[in-house]
């Protein structure tokens, strides 16, 4: 399903898994990094500035 995206013009895709607690980084139909909570997720050229630290993606929501 990732890859359909690429046919029109897509550059960068991430797909979390929570329960896992892992993300999969495209910039084709396939994966090409796999990132662990102790990375960072950055957004590259396409999103400058942006980065946040895997981890804090699976933390619990206080409310």
């Amino acid at each position: 399903m990732v890859g359909r995206g690429f046919s029109h013009d897509t550059r960068l895709v991430w797909v979390i898994h929570p329960d896992e607690k892992y993300v999969l980084v495209y910039h084709a139909p396939e994966p090409d990094r796999f990132l662990r909570p102790s990375e960072m997720l950055d957004g590259e050229a396409i999103v400058p500035g942006f980065a946040i630290a895997v981890a804090e993606l699976f933390e619990e929501w206080d409310f």
